[in-house]
């Protein structure tokens, strides 16, 4: 890319010496051509289609009374700001505070920034008493110093100081018009008159107008004013009279209809319902004409204003367009009126253009202005593409898709059917012209003393396309094909075969074959590549790199040079751009770039062409037609300008700064955010609208980045996730001059979250604790539930280890008891044989004692038989004692006693169990149950008893009651389990 060093030398060149000269930069309209017009289709601007009135504030800002509201534009976004009702706006002016005036039906009032930036909108319209609040649509606005004039169908209001009031009460109002300060209004059937304080006063000669429609009234000069009408022509105001204006464009209007008409600085600019806008100069003189076919959306003009770059907007009946009226370029003949343009030659008084749709031409003078299409014609017979245009020796010579032809008082007569015709040069010393074709070469000729050339022949031995065709100062043909090098061709002395033949490539210091192109260069062979430049040494017949453009481009592809006639610089196409290349005496060149950018991207890349009139009239082709230059118009290029922070917002509908402030505000606001705001959107722009495509925009968010941004053409920029803190972002802007605006910044915090602030932190430190303590007492719950899982481990293997101590124990337990039981049955064997032995012992006393019953029982008996029978007294009386001691003997109970003790020592306390269990025994039923117990019969228990075997059983039977058993139960076997 060419460096910036030499890019700001060519600023500075063209803002002292080429075009700028020295002095004041006094604003003009060029007069050849006529301004190139950029076209806001409604569906860009997004309103509605008609555009009544224009304004524009200190910032540079555009506002546009739209059908649908106030329509706002800072060069990249538009808004609209609809009124209240809804009401069509037709008139805007922005007053001395910086307030956006505006007015719809019934409704006044202006705009002016919240405390966000937003413009919102302030009523007026109840400061008016009710019987003055019915006056219908507002169509124009004037600021008088310090008070506001509101002019309706039927009312002049006034505004100041905060009061509004009617000046003018029911009248029948057409337009209003303020001029040098003083307001004249269009009275219908009345005329023109003028506000006198609070009065209508027909002005000297008002009534011409009672039934004309006035567009307009403007300065004409200091004493003089200026009446435009509508289909009646100009009037001039002068001395307390007025009179027509003869001139040949009063016709013009009056024929389209004038509807608005605006003045600045010597010019006028007048808009039509039927053909466009035309520009007069201070002495009514056509300057420039621009219409629907040149350029236009639309022929009707509703308002015309000249912005603070000196650049003409108007408003149209469709649309918005934007007309470069101070600019060093015009154009000839645009794409719709004659297509692509290829080349322009003037030849005699008429300029002729090439197209890819034909050939053209107009009359030309230095002032000569194009008025409309009738003013440019096409040459019969060649429509097509046109490739060269070139006067030789008083003839001029066309090349064209079909052939070569010659130009004859604008007719055409073709002199050769090769197709493609386009380089041409002569043969010196010869009456040959060589010329390329998509197929070769061919000789023209001119024989004796005819004054035309002829075709002569074709060349044989070269087929290739000879586009690119030129002859060196040795004779010696040059051809570079866009895709197979460059060529040297030697011709046979009659020109009508190729002598010899060379390719240039590789081996002879060329970088390769594709994309050569050879030109000369102040008479120095060139070949330019995408790899650097190169030059012929004829010696030895060699190209080596040269340096000095090498130097100058910093390796930069220049697609085309031309030579320009009239001094020695060098103009190139580069990159889609142009500039001039200027030779110092070193070898060493300076380059500057003309700073044109609507035509950047525009030029035919290998077709580029300019054609030099002479040093003040210039015409370049483009793909958009054919652009005139002046390069002695005088325009100032380094205007500060500002770059503005247009919008600041968290999302579509939560904007925080609308990018408005009020004329004395400065840029020092500040906005807090929460941190759920913490991604943002911002949007910004620079209000120049000459060549908005090249501003650039550099941005900074001091607080997060740390370096300016890289430059763009981007108007916006995203932020996500800010973390907490202070921020600045910086803005600034660069226009395609490297002229930089003042910066644009604005001031904002990003709050930390809920969860950062101090209640927060004092909650954490709580929680903290809690949590702490949560955590202790967890680990106490976990060491403790460890600590029982371990208890209870322990007691499961203490259980299992008892279990197992218990198997054993009761393993142990039951050898022990199993010896005990065998020691105790071996007891018990020994103790029952004991109780036996015992039993039987008893069983033996008693059966003693049953039988010593017995016997004594028989003694006694047998005694008592003696007693009976002795006589002796005394005998019979010891008889009978001893009977009586035996007896005696038989009842004794010590033997009882005896036997009871023995026997409850056999037996467990027996008879002890029984006197304590059953309290209705007797010592008889005693001495039973003893016997019941050692298992005696009742025969054996008798004679124990003393008592029969039948007298057993009743005292069994007695026993049994007593007892309270039951005739089923053994008797014996409840003694024995007793």
């Amino acid at each position: 890319m060419v460096n910036r060093k030499n890019l700001i030398t060519c600023l500075v060149f063209i803002s002292t010496a080429l075009w700028l000269h020295v002095g004041l930069f006094a604003f003009s309209i060029k007069n050849v051509g006529y301004a190139t017009t950029k076209n806001y289709l409604k569906e860009s601007y997004n309103a509605a289609t008609q555009n009544w009135d224009i304004d524009q504030d200190d910032k540079g800002i555009m506002y546009f009374a739209n059908s649908a509201g106030l329509l706002q534009f800072d060069g990249a976004y538009w808004k609209l700001y609809p009124l209240p009702n809804r009401s069509i706006v037709r008139s805007v002016r922005i007053d001395n505070e910086g307030r956006i005036w505006v007015g719809g039906f019934n409704q006044i009032g202006y705009f002016s920034p919240d405390e966000k930036g937003n413009l919102v909108f302030n009523s007026v319209i109840k400061l008016l008493e009710p019987q003055y609040r019915d006056f219908g649509d507002i169509w124009k606005i004037y600021t008088d110093g310090e008070r506001i004039l509101i002019q309706t169908f039927t009312a002049i209001l006034e505004y100041k100081d905060g009061i509004i009031r009617p000046l003018v009460w029911n009248a029948d109002i057409h337009y209003s018009f303020f001029c040098n300060n003083e307001l004249y209004v269009k009275e219908n059937h009345i005329g023109l008159s003028k506000l006198v304080n609070s009065e209508l006063i027909l002005v000297p000669d008002g009534e011409i107008f009672a039934d004309y429609v006035i567009s307009s009234v403007l300065p004409y000069s200091v004493d003089a004013k200026l009446i435009v009408t509508a289909n009646h022509g100009l009037f001039i105001e002068e001395n307390n009279s007025i009179k027509p204006f003869k001139t040949p464009i009063a016709s013009f209007l009056a024929d389209n209809q004038t509807f608005h008409a605006s003045y600045y600085k010597g010019y006028y600019f007048i808009g039509t319902i039927q053909n466009g806008l035309v520009i007069l100069d201070s002495e009514l003189n056509l300057v420039q004409h621009i219409n629907r076919y040149r350029g236009l959306q639309n022929n009707t003009i509703l308002a015309t204003f000249i912005d603070r770059e000196e650049n003409l907007w108007l408003g149209l009946d469709n649309g918005i367009d934007y007309v470069k009226t101070n600019s060093p370029l015009t154009m000839i003949a645009n794409k719709h009126e004659v297509g692509a343009g290829y080349q322009a030659t003037l030849f005699g008084e008429k300029l002729f253009l090439g197209s890819n749709q034909g050939l053209f031409y107009t009359t030309w003078s230095n002032k000569a202005n194009l008025y409309s299409k009738a003013g440019l014609n096409s040459v019969e017979g060649m429509q097509g593409q046109v490739w060269l245009l070139k006067e030789i020796n008083g003839e001029l010579f066309c090349g064209h898709d079909k052939g070569t032809f010659t130009i004859k008082k604008q007719e055409a007569s073709q002199i050769a059917d090769i197709d493609g015709a386009s380089s041409l040069h002569p043969i010196p010393g010869t009456n040959y012209l060589i010329q390329g074709t998509y197929s070769g070469i061919i000789i023209l000729e001119k024989k004796g003393d005819s004054p035309n050339f002829k075709f002569r022949n074709k060349v044989e031995g070269f087929s290739n396309s000879g586009r690119n065709l030129l002859i060196d100062k040795s004779g010696f043909i040059w051809i570079s094909h866009g895709y197979k090098g460059i060529y040297r061709l030697k011709l046979t002395p009659d020109f009508r075969k190729v002598f010899k033949q060379k390719h240039y490539g590789k081996d002879q210091g060329l970088p390769e074959n594709f994309g050569l192109k050879i030109q000369i260069i102040d008479d120095q062979m060139i070949v330019s590549s995408e790899n650097g430049y190169f030059y012929y040494n004829a010696e030895k017949d060699f190209f080596f790199p040269y340096e000095p453009l090498d130097q100058t481009f910093d390796n930069e592809r220049v697609n085309t040079f031309i030579n320009d006639p009239y001094n020695k610089n060098i103009w190139f196409f580069s990159d889609e751009r142009m500039g001039i290349i200027k030779p110092n005496f070193d070898g060493s060149f300076n380059i500057e770039f003309i700073p044109f950018a609507e035509l950047d991207g525009k030029y035919l890349s290998g077709y580029e062409s300019i054609y030099f009139l002479n040093t003040t009239n210039i015409i370049i082709s483009t793909e958009d037609g054919f652009v005139h230059f002046d390069p002695t118009y005088r325009k100032k290029y380094n205007t500060p300008f500002k770059v503005l922070i247009r919008e600041m917002a968290v999302s579509p509908d939560s904007v925080f700064f609308g990018g408005n402030y009020s004329k004395d505000k400065a840029f020092t606001q500040n906005i807090s955010l929460s941190y759920n705001d913490n991604s943002l959107k911002l949007k910004y722009a620079a209000p120049l609208f000459d060549s908005p495509k090249t501003l650039e925009y550099s941005y900074i968010l001091e607080g997060f980045e740390d370096d300016w941004s890289e430059w763009s053409n981007n108007t916006s920029k995203e932020y996500t996730n800010l973390p907490p803190g202070d921020y600045i972002f910086r803005v600034k802007a660069r226009n395609n001059f490297e002229f930089e605006s003042d910066e644009d910044q604005y001031l904002f915090t990003i709050l930390p979250p809920w969860y950062q602030s101090l209640t927060a932190y004092i909650l954490y430190i709580i929680s903290g604790l809690l949590t702490i303590a949560l955590i202790i007492y967890i680990v106490i719950r976990r060491f403790e539930n460890e600590r029982k899982k371990l208890q209870e481990k322990q007691k499961h293997v203490l259980q299992e280890k008892e279990q197992v101590f218990e198997k054993e124990t009761m393993k142990a337990e039951q050898e022990i008891i199993k010896l005990r039981n065998e020691k105790l049955e071996l007891d018990n064997q020994r103790k029952q044989s004991e109780i036996e032995n015992k039993t039987k012992e008893l069983a033996s006393i008693a059966m003693q004692m049953t039988y010593k019953n017995e016997m004594l029982h028989k003694v006694a008996q047998k005694l008592s038989k003696v007693s009976q029978k002795m006589i002796h007294q005394e005998s019979k009386y010891q008889v009978e004692g001893l009977i009586k001691t035996l007896e005696k003997d038989m009842v004794r109970d010590d033997d009882w006693e005896k036997f009871e003790l023995s026997f409850d020592q056999v037996h467990e306390d027996f008879l002890k169990k029984l006197r304590k269990n059953f309290l209705e025994l007797s010592p008889k039923d005693l001495r039973l149950c003893a016997y019941l117990r050692m298992n005696l019969s009742s025969k054996e228990i008798a004679p124990l008893l003393n008592i029969s075997i039948r007298g057993v059983e009743i005292s069994r039977y007695r026993l049994r009651r007593k007892l309270g058993i039951d005739r089923d139960k053994n008797l014996t076997e409840f003694m024995m389990n007793l």
